[in-house]
């Protein structure tokens, strides 16, 4: 063997999620209910995308803050994977199988039937969806995955003409989630594409960003991740890491949380140099 494969944590990465759409073409969708969309994020199961899918280089995560950063509440605990529950609040939500044909039906008899799209680019979302899809459909919701490329995406996403949506946000340390949870960004221009509007939510955000106390800044943050937590406008996924081969002639390599130290500070040993340029 010669070479190390290092595995670290990339906060860039950011982390995947599914997007619930709340609005459709003017009307709520079954994803208004807040019921429903923890029942979604109750029949995915994250671990083991994790372990089968990314191979455990993945760790499933409960909110938009990267546990290296300082804004994440760290005894928040993602949701479990917990058909039973799911199918209780579907329930409680409305939704069952009225005429006994697999599928819940609201109680106006609208089917629990909703068009999930990913990205057509790499065989990881298509898997992640096959999974779902069959997960889903042992509480009774019919699941219809749709691969495709990210220009036809950015389009439903900016028309809001979509039901569910597999997609990410790049991460850093410190984020601020105006752009993509309050209210006021749900209209056309805005990062808000699920259309979640919650009152409580955007006063933690606007209070978060503006204080200028960090301990004070943080206990907002993290009220901001509990309300996220509760209200499930997306089911966050995974945070990824990343790996890199490292041939092991080259020395003074490190991990850190940051995740590999620069590579202006690595070398190789005179006696181990295949070409020395003498």
């Amino acid at each position: 063997n010669q070479a190390d494969l290092l595995e670290y944590a990339y906060v860039s990465s950011g982390y995947t999620y599914i997007g619930w759409n709340q609005e459709k073409n003017g009307q709520p969708t079954a994803f208004a209910n807040k019921l429903v969309r923890q029942a979604m994020t109750h029949l995915v199961d994250r671990d083991s995308i994790c372990g089968q899918i990314y191979e455990n280089l993945a760790n499933t995560t409960s909110g938009p803050f990267h546990p290296l950063g300082w804004q994440g509440d760290p005894s928040i605990e993602p949701w479990p994977y917990d058909p039973e529950r799911a199918k209780a609040l579907l329930d409680e939500a409305g939704y069952k199988d009225r005429d006994n044909n697999g599928v819940r039906e609201s109680p106006e008899g609208e089917p629990l039937s909703f068009e999930f799209i990913y990205s057509a680019n790499g065989t990881e979302s298509r898997d992640m969806a096959t999974q779902i899809k069959a997960s889903m459909a042992k509480a009774g919701v019919e699941v219809k995955p749709v691969g495709m490329d990210w220009p036809v995406m950015q389009q439903k996403l900016d028309d809001r003409k979509f039901d569910s949506i597999m997609l990410g946000w790049g991460g850093s340390f410190e984020s601020d989630l105006y752009q993509m949870f309050h209210s006021d960004q749900t209209q056309d221009g805005g990062d808000n594409y699920v259309s979640y509007k919650n009152p409580e939510l955007d006063k933690l955000v606007e209070a978060a960003r503006t204080t200028l106390d960090r301990d004070e800044g943080q206990m907002l943050w993290w009220k901001v991740h509990k309300q996220l937590h509760e209200d499930q406008p997306y089911t966050f996924m995974v945070n990824r890491k990343s790996v890199v081969l490292m041939d092991k002639r080259v020395k003074n390599t490190e991990v850190t949380k940051l995740g590999l130290n620069a590579a202006s500070e690595y070398y190789v040993a005179k006696p181990a140099q295949l070409h020395t340029g003498e």
